[in-house]
């Protein structure tokens, strides 16, 4: 039964209501500059704050560098076809959540846009790649740019960097994860991890070829082609009742076996841990990394 552990609840993700960023709040479309500072550089993410230099609404992202143009002889264009991207997958998002029957569902500035000074993280980037990150402001009554392109380029890692120890604790129907920075020993609340659980019985085939370093990689693999992780950052908690918080309905079931894997979500399947526990409803156990598995289930 696979599990993905995500930072935020569910009533987060879906019952987004206008209260928690009001568009009619004040803000200037026209001579608004926005500062990029680079926070965090991995191999598969980047850590970025923005600062306008007014209050504004404004769109970032980044994209592969195409190395035969450059976004500032092209700008109306290159912030347009963003933000078609973007409107793009609101609408996407916005079906989802309509079709749900949720109510309140953000506008598209309130779900795509930034406001006012803000800490953005990007993900599933390629390593030792050239990536433009980009700013613009944008009218939210019009949803159209507004001023002027804020272009840089960056270069990812060509490995991760991160040091953590992803401690793992199961208690009852919950279980919780603990990232630590390995030179402090404290909890560390900006390093991307994610985590995986299956129920041995419905990975029997696959734990027959597969060792679980092997198996796990390749799930980590398919939610980074997929773009398909729910990464978090800092603690997580999560009760596994069988009904779960929107990213899982996992039932811990008496007498199953369970692995669960933590890693760090930063390029290539790289700092990881996995775990191995009998579930009974009395279990309350604190895994270490010196009890991670490897190469035998």
């Amino acid at each position: 039964m696979k599990k993905i552990i995500l930072h935020i609840t569910f009533a987060l993700i879906a019952v987004v209501t206008a209260s928690s960023c009001d568009t009619r709040a004040a803000y200037s479309t026209e001579g608004v500059s926005i500062d990029m500072k680079i926070r965090q550089m991995g191999s598969g993410f980047c850590e970025v704050e923005f600062t306008p230099s007014a209050d504004a609404w404004y769109y970032v992202d980044v994209k592969p560098v195409s190395h035969d143009i450059d976004p500032q002889d092209y700008k109306a264009e290159f912030m347009s076809l963003a933000l078609d991207w973007a409107y793009m997958r609101y609408i996407e998002w916005r079906h989802g959540q309509l079709m749900q029957l949720t109510p309140y569902v953000a506008d598209f500035a309130s779900h795509s846009l930034r406001y006012r000074k803000t800490d953005y993280y990007f993900y599933y980037l390629e390593p030792d790649t050239d990536y433009w990150l980009f700013a613009f402001v944008v009218d939210p009554k019009t949803n159209e740019p507004s001023g002027d392109l804020f272009c840089q380029t960056v270069h990812t890692k060509a490995k991760s960097e991160l040091d953590v120890t992803l401690l793992y604790k199961v208690s009852g129907n919950w279980d919780y994860g603990y990232p630590l920075d390995k030179k402090t020993g404290n909890l560390t609340t900006d390093v991307p991890w994610i985590g995986i659980t299956y129920d041995s019985e419905d990975i029997a085939d696959e734990m027959a070829v597969m060792t679980p370093d092997q198996f796990f990689g390749q799930c980590y693999d398919n939610l980074r082609e997929n773009n398909s992780a729910n990464i978090f950052r800092g603690i997580y908690a999560h009760d596994n009742d069988g009904v779960g918080d929107g990213t899982s309905t996992t039932l811990y079931e008496e007498g199953h076996t369970y692995y669960t894997c933590m890693a760090t979500f930063d390029g290539a399947f790289g700092q990881h841990v996995i775990y191995k526990f009998t579930w009974t409803k009395n279990i309350d156990v604190t895994f270490m990394p010196s009890d991670s598995l490897s190469d035998q289930w």
